[in-house]
């Protein structure tokens, strides 16, 4: 079947929902085509700015189909990590979801599963701080339909930055990579890959497009550090005399900011934590636990709300230490 080529470098003023403040517009390039070799040269364009890759063909067979891809595989040493709203996420040859899917790479390729949208969250590598990048770009296989798929890029609070759609490339490959040129944080990037979640019984047609994912290139990922809460130490005056060495020390402090109110369940929240020493904590949201690794100042992470987790107001409790902290949140 005859594929029409598309390959465009687009003024993002003339498309898509930018920030009012924006001077520099973000640089835009997308293609579609049958073959790989139809992407190369747009491809090779945005790699000058997003040197670092992700492909499937080096995750260990543990990792791959039918066992379920483990969403931080690529956190400590890429700054990447994955998840999905769905059951989970897959690595194959396309075999098992029904086939059809061309590789750009190799011959594996990513999907969620129950699912088609998939997050990409940003950490320094080999830390959990949270990070953010400034370019981003990602090749889907067999994308049907126009509208059939969609990367939408986040700031650290969850704010929509930009929006582009995913040109079609019926039984071949697309392409989409924006690098944003005026300060914008990328801390997360979300992938609709096609109009229907893949799933046991579920055929793709135009009316139930399913979507892969191949090739993932982004911006070395840079420590995203939101404005923070004040930590410092308040000196306290000791009587003369005084030799109580305890006095001596300063009395642990910590804090605990949440960047929203609310949250969905199976949903991210970004938090902020402050400590005045490197210690370990702990935070707790019923009965989901997540251990952090504190360095004195504060650090921001991500917390994931358990898709079980009770509806309604609850408390986010850290404890770092002998100090406790909480704060008031609504699970819808």
């Amino acid at each position: 079947m005859a594929t029409l080529l598309k390959a465009s470098l687009i003024s993002a003023a003339l498309a898509l929902v930018l920030p009012a403040a924006a001077s520099a517009a973000p640089e835009i390039r997308t293609v579609s085509g049958a073959s790989p070799a139809a992407l190369q040269a747009t491809i090779d364009a945005f790699k000058a700015g997003a040197p670092s890759e992700i492909n499937w063909d080096g995750v260990p067979a543990t990792a791959t189909f039918p066992n379920r891809f483990p969403g931080g595989f690529f956190g400590n040493q890429r700054g990447a990590e994955f998840d999905t709203p769905g059951v989970g996420t897959e690595i194959s040859n396309g075999s098992p979801w029904g086939g059809g899917f061309k590789s750009y790479s190799g011959d594996k390729l990513f999907a969620p599963v129950g699912s088609n949208y998939t997050n990409v969250r940003f950490n320094v590598p080999g830390t959990q701080r949270q990070a953010f990048t400034s370019s981003f770009g990602v090749v889907l296989s067999d994308v049907d339909t126009t509208g059939g798929a969609g990367v939408t890029f986040l700031d650290s609070r969850g704010a929509t930055i930009l929006e582009v759609p995913v040109p079609p490339g019926p039984n071949g490959l697309s392409f989409v990579g924006v690098r944003f040129r005026d300060g914008e944080r990328v801390a997360e990037v979300q992938i609709r890959a096609g109009s229907s979640p893949i799933a046991p019984g579920v055929v793709d047609s135009p009316q139930t497009d399913l979507a892969a994912i191949d090739d993932v290139l982004f911006s070395e990922p840079q420590a995203d550090l939101a404005p923070l809460p004040d930590v410092q130490f308040v000196p306290t005056d000791v009587p003369s005399g005084f030799d109580d060495s305890s006095a001596r020390t300063p009395r642990q402090r910590a804090s605990l900011l949440t960047l929203a109110k609310s949250v969905r369940r199976n949903r991210t929240l970004k938090v902020i934590v402050g400590s005045s020493v490197d210690t370990e904590g702990v935070l707790t949201l019923g009965k989901s636990k997540k251990t952090l690794t504190l360095e004195a100042g504060a650090t921001p992470f991500s917390f994931k709300v358990p898709a079980n987790a009770k509806r309604g107001k609850q408390k986010l409790v850290l404890t770092a230490g002998d100090v406790k902290k909480s704060v008031t949140i609504r699970v819808i």
